[in-house]
C-alpha cells in the first residue's frame, strides 16, 4: 500500500499541488498565435466596468432620490396651515411638524454624506482603473501585433525556404541521372543549376532562421506582458470588487443610520400623539365656544299652531316706534275687518331709553314670565337680542313699559315687550 501511495504521488507534478488558480496559470492557450485567453480577460474587465458604473449610478440616483425626499418633506411642512383643533390635539400636532421637518433635515445629510464619501471615491476609483485598463491592453495588443506580423513573416520564410530546397533537391537527383547516363554537358549544367538552387536553399534557410528567432523574440516579449497583463488584471479585480462591496456597504451604514434617526423622529411623534387627551379636547372645545356665542342647554321649544282667525287683528307686527312710545289706534278697514293703526310717535318726545325711569308694568302683567314673540325683531343695539316668530321668552325683569330684559334661544338681552304674547 505504501509502494502504491509512493507512486501515485509520482503523477501530480508538485506545482499542480501547491499552485492556486490564478489569471496567470489559467488563460494560456497550447496552439501558436492564439490569443483567446487575453480576449476572454478583456472581456470580464469590460463587463466589472459595467458592473462598477451601475454601481456608481445606483449610488448617484440613491443620493438624488434622498434629496427630492428632503425637499418633499420641507415643502410639505411648510405647505400645511395654523392647526384649526386646539388643546393637546396642536400640540401633538405642531410637534409632529417640527418632527418631519428634522426628518427632512436627516435625510439631506445622509444624502451629501453619500456624495462626499462614497460617490466622490467611487468616481475617483473608476477613473484610475479607466488609466489602468487602457494601460495594459495597449501594451498587450502592441506586443500580439508584434507576434502575429512575426509569424506571419515565419510562415512565409519557411515556405520559402521549403520550395527552395525541393528544388535543390530535385536538381540533385536529376544531375545524378545524368551523370549515370554519361551525358557530360547535361552533367556540367545540372552540377550549376543544383550550385545555385543549393545557394537559394540555403539563402532561403538562413532567412527563414532569422524570421523564426525573430518571432521568438516576439512571442517571448509578449508572454512578459501576457503575464504582466494577466497580474494587473486580476489586482485591480480584486481591487474593484473590494472597493465596490465596500462602497455598497458604506451607503448601507448611512442609510442604517438615518433610519436609527428618523425612528427617533418618529418616536417623538409617536408620544406626542399618545399625549392627546380626546376628552379633554371635546371639552375645551365646549368651554371655549358655548358661551362665546351664547349658547346652552337649553334647547328651543314647539312652535305654537297659530289660527290665522284668532290672529288676524295681529297679523301686523308693531313699528319700532310704537313700541317706543308711539300710540296705538284701531281703525276699520273698508272690508269692515277691524285692523291696527300705528300713529306717529310724539313729536317732541323722542323714544324712551331702557334706562329711564318710567313707570312699573302693573302688577298684572307679572303674572306669567314666560311669553312667545308674535313678530320678528332684528336687534337694534348691542344689549337688544333678536326674536324669531314663535320663539318662547322668559321676561327676566320687567324694566318699563316698554323694554323688558329677556332670554331666548340661550341669549339674554333687551326685547321690546309689543312683540311678546303670553304663551
Amino acid at each position: 500500500l505504501s509502494e502504491r501511495r509512493r507512486s501515485t504521488k509520482k503523477w501530480f507534478p508538485r506545482t499542480m499541488a501547491a499552485e492556486t488558480p490564478s489569471f496567470e496559470n489559467s488563460f494560456w492557450s497550447v496552439k501558436d498565435n492564439d490569443f483567446t485567453g487575453f480576449e476572454v480577460l478583456t472581456r470580464r474587465m469590460k463587463d466589472g466596468k459595467h458592473m462598477y458604473d451601475e454601481v456608481a449610478d445606483f449610488i448617484s440616483k440613491r443620493i438624488k432620490i434622498e434629496q427630492n425626499y428632503a425637499k418633499e418633506l420641507q415643502n410639505l411642512v411648510k405647505s400645511q396651515k395654523p392647526c384649526s383643533d386646539s388643546g393637546t390635539t396642536k400640540v401633538a400636532w405642531e410637534m409632529l411638524k417640527v418632527e418631519v421637518s428634522k426628518m427632512s433635515t436627516a435625510h439631506a445629510e445622509m444624502a451629501n454624506e453619500m456624495k462626499e464619501n462614497v460617490l466622490f471615491n467611487v468616481n475617483n476609483f473608476r477613473d484610475k482603473q479607466r488609466e489602468q485598463r487602457k494601460k495594459t491592453e495597449d501594451s498587450v495588443i502592441k506586443a500580439q501585433k508584434s507576434k502575429s506580423s512575426a509569424h506571419a513573416a515565419s510562415e512565409k520564410a519557411q515556405g520559402k525556404y521549403v520550395k527552395l530546397s525541393k528544388d535543390a533537391d530535385k536538381q540533385s537527383e536529376e544531375l545524378e541521372k545524368a551523370a549515370k547516363m554519361s551525358q557530360l554537358k547535361d552533367v556540367e549544367k545540372l552540377r550549376a543549376k543544383e550550385k545555385k538552387a543549393k545557394t537559394s536553399a540555403e539563402s532561403a534557410e538562413s532567412a527563414y532562421k532569422d524570421a523564426n528567432n525573430h518571432l521568438d523574440h516576439c512571442r517571448r516579449t509578449w508572454e512578459r506582458e501576457m503575464v504582466r497583463c494577466t497580474k494587473q488584471y486580476q489586482m485591480m479585480e480584486q481591487e474593484r470588487l473590494a472597493h465596490q462591496r465596500n462602497a455598497l456597504w458604506v451607503c448601507m451604514n448611512i442609510s442604517s443610520a438615518i433610519a436609527v434617526e428618523v425612528d427617533n423622529r418618529l418616536e417623538m411623534c409617536r408620544q406626542a400623539l399618545e399625549s392627546i387627551d380626546v376628552d379633554k379636547d371635546i371639552q375645551s372645545f365646549i368651554k371655549g365656544n358655548s358661551g362665546t356665542h351664547g349658547l346652552g342647554s337649553t334647547r328651543p321649544e314647539r312652535v305654537p299652531y297659530v289660527s290665522y282667525k284668532d290672529d288676524i287683528g295681529s297679523a301686523v307686527a308693531p313699528s319700532r316706534e310704537s313700541s317706543m312710545g308711539g300710540s296705538i289706534k284701531t281703525t276699520t278697514t273698508p272690508s269692515g275687518a277691524p285692523g291696527l293703526q300705528f300713529a306717529e310717535p310724539k313729536a317732541a318726545a323722542p323714544a324712551p331709553a331702557r334706562t329711564s325711569t318710567a313707570a312699573p308694568v302693573p302688577a298684572k302683567a307679572k303674572e306669567s314670565s314666560t311669553y312667545r314673540a308674535a313678530f320678528k325683531y332684528e336687534p337694534q343695539g348691542p344689549q337688544e337680542i333678536p326674536l324669531e316668530i314663535g320663539a318662547v321668552v322668559k321676561v327676566i325683569e320687567r324694566t318699563d313699559s316698554n323694554w323688558w330684559k329677556a332670554m331666548s334661544n340661550g341669549r339674554t338681552g333687551m326685547v321690546p315687550q309689543a312683540y311678546l304674547r303670553p304663551a
